[in-house]
């Protein structure tokens, strides 16, 4: 929860964006409301970026707020590596290496998500209307927002990606990642006992 982790996370997030990040909206939580990680994010000008980072935080006791966010939170984090707190250094940056190399690459490139385009109320009922599924990946193709160079980049990364072997992958470092948050309990209790 320290600042300078928060802020070196979200500079490697916005240098691996293909499209530049105009604004993050937070909770209400003081790992990100802090004077360190706003300022850097507002910082502008030479040797950063164009133009500032707008920020949002949630209202507090709003859950709400961040809905678009959280219901990720089941299949992208929970279903994932589970509700323990991970603590181990060595667990920690092995997780890190997991999303930024394996998980995000599989979810980005292979992983289809609905988009709801339209609500309407029909009487008591409400009917939504999704869009066609489609990955984050072809989402950014699509959009007029991202340069020419930046697609051409995710094409030849998504070229060289093989969604058989990144799932693999994936369930060796799980497998790596459990046995070391194990270990940890294990040592814990024992400490606990003695």
């Amino acid at each position: 929860k320290r600042h300078g982790g928060i802020v070196d996370a979200l500079r490697c997030i916005e240098k691996s964006l293909p499209f530049r990040l105009s604004t993050v909206k937070f909770d209400s939580g003081s790992e990100f409301m802090n004077y360190e990680v706003v300022n850097s994010l507002r910082r502008h000008g030479e040797g950063t970026r164009a133009k500032p980072i707008t920020i949002y935080r949630s209202r507090p006791y709003r859950k709400n707020d961040n809905c678009y966010v959280e219901q990720k939170n089941l299949t992208h984090v929970r279903q994932f590596i589970g509700y323990d707190r991970i603590e181990n250094q060595n667990a920690t940056r092995l997780l890190n290496e997991l999303y930024r190399d394996l998980w995000c690459p599989f979810l980005n490139f292979f992983m289809p998500t609905f988009k709801l385009i339209k609500k309407e109320r029909i009487g008591s009922r409400i009917k939504k209307t999704y869009e066609k599924p489609r990955t984050p990946y072809e989402r950014i193709l699509a959009s007029a927002a991202v340069t020419d160079e930046a697609k051409e980049a995710l094409r030849l990364r998504y070229e060289s990606l093989d969604p058989i072997e990144l799932k693999y992958s994936i369930e060796e470092k799980l497998k790596l990642l459990m046995r070391i948050i194990r270990e940890e309990k294990q040592s814990e209790e024992l400490k606990l006992a003695a």
